[in-house]
């Protein structure tokens, strides 16, 4: 939609033409934008193209009872729903007019036995998160619950009301409503729950697009998604949603090719600098994709982008295809213990992505793009080993886990070097009492 720069608004009117539904599924045909201000302005035929939505519904799939109610003081409630999720929390009562209600939803109580929001909190002086307000109209029942935000949540204390008042709680889990295609079980009862925990955070994280977290940000963070990828499809029928969500990426890359750390950017992909490690997940989404559901069609829709993404990784490297210019790194490994210098890593994943291209280019029959990214592979390998690899020493890097684990799992370990990389890794990870030290980076290598 173009509007004259000389328009100026107090406020944007949509008008919208209802199109056929299903059910209580609509679809809308955006038919008017109109702009109101000291000079209007209205543009008709907004929507230059009406694509259908194939995902699946983000819809409320379980309304979960209080397993428990405390009252930590005096005019507090709080409601335990025994397990975190996201969605919302719904309150039933009759009350007397101008009774105003405050329900505030959390992850953890504190040691007063209160929710607290803290641990989703960027500083002390944030304004209180994850709290709805309901002011009672005294019409006899009401219902409330709200209709344009969801919170992540196992607990929500009830301020506000009268002692002595009767009100009905309950927590309604959202998600996008993916299909489970997969389950795995043990004799372990802690393999199990860790089983569950996993597979219950990959649907809290599904609103739509993949979202890092539903208390927080909520954003469709790049490297949040490459890091669950596998896990996700190995539980739920992702196809679809991926699907969707790679044509979001999509629509937010920079006209040079870089893709910003975040999708849907909408518009503001300054804010969300490019980070090689981050980037990287779109053509490792592709190709997982393709691996796991066996069509080329995310490879076909995305391959020309995947191309210009390479040409950008190599145009902020060095003649040694080491990259050095990248605007910027999301830490050296996000959340890590022992950081790991990111030139190392975003080198490292400009090697995977090339070498992720020519596998696509052969998929397509595109037998020159196939042996010209194999060939830049090979090189960014090469360059990589003799930046980073000292021969003399057998170490990697500067020594971490991620330095070790990277070069192993892309097969990059000269052949004669990789049993005693192997280890190195296992000495490490044995000298901080078998835990890794890597974050998210390089978790998933390790």
């Amino acid at each position: 939609v173009t509007v004259s720069a000389a328009v100026t608004a107090r406020y944007v009117r949509v008008t919208a033409t209802k199109l056929y539904c299903a059910g209580a599924s609509c679809n809308f045909r955006l038919v008017e934008l109109g702009v109101y201000g000291a000079n209007p302005a209205t543009v008709y035929s907004a929507i230059t193209q009406l694509q259908a939505d194939t995902t699946p519904p983000t819809r409320i799939v379980k309304t979960i009872a209080p397993v428990q109610q405390t009252d930590p003081a005096p005019g507090e409630r709080v409601y335990d729903f025994g397990q975190n999720v996201t969605g919302w929390v719904t309150i039933s009562g009759a009350e007397p007019a101008g009774t105003t209600v405050n329900i505030e939803k959390g992850e953890l109580l504190d040691s007063s036995g209160q929710v607290t929001t803290s641990n989703i909190s960027f500083s002390a002086s944030d304004p209180q998160r994850q709290t709805d307000h309901y002011t009672f109209s005294g019409n006899g029942t009401e219902s409330y619950a709200p209709h344009f935000n969801y919170s992540g949540f196992r607990d929500a204390e009830l301020t506000g009301l009268p002692a002595d008042a009767t009100v009905t709680v309950a927590a309604q889990e959202t998600h996008t409503d993916v299909a489970t295609t997969g389950q795995f079980s043990t004799s372990s009862s802690l393999l199990n729950t860790i089983q569950g925990a996993v597979a219950q955070t990959q649907l809290n994280d599904l609103q739509s697009i993949p979202v890092d977290c539903p208390t927080r940000e909520k954003h469709g963070w790049l490297g949040d998604a490459a890091d669950s990828d596998n896990e996700a499809m190995s539980n739920y029928d992702m196809q679809s949603l991926y699907s969707q969500w790679l044509g979001d990426v999509a629509t937010s890359l920079n006209p040079d090719g870089s893709i910003p750390s975040v999708a849907p950017a909408n518009g503001n992909q300054s804010s969300w600098f490019t980070d090689p490690a981050w980037g990287s997940a779109y053509p490792q989404i592709i190709w997982d994709s393709y691996t796991q559901y066996g069509s080329t069609q995310p490879i076909e829709a995305n391959y020309s982008h995947v191309k210009a993404w390479v040409a950008y990784l190599t145009a902020i490297s060095d003649s040694d295809h080491i990259v050095v210019n990248s605007p910027g790194s999301w830490g050296d490994d996000w959340q890590a213990t022992v950081s790991t210098p990111h030139d190392y890593f975003q080198t490292g994943f400009y090697y995977l992505d090339a070498s992720l291209l020519a596998k696509m280019a052969a998929v397509l029959g595109n037998t020159a793009d196939a042996a010209h990214y194999g060939a830049l592979a090979t090189e960014i390998a090469a360059g990589f080993t003799q930046r980073y690899f000292d021969a003399s020493t057998g170490v990697y890097g500067t020594g971490t886990q991620l330095s070790y684990a990277m070069p192993l799992a892309a097969g990059i370990v000269p052949a004669g070097d990789v049993a005693a990389t192997v280890t190195r890794l296992v000495a490490d990870i044995a000298a901080h009492g078998d835990h890794v030290t890597t974050g998210f980076v390089g978790t998933t290598f390790v």
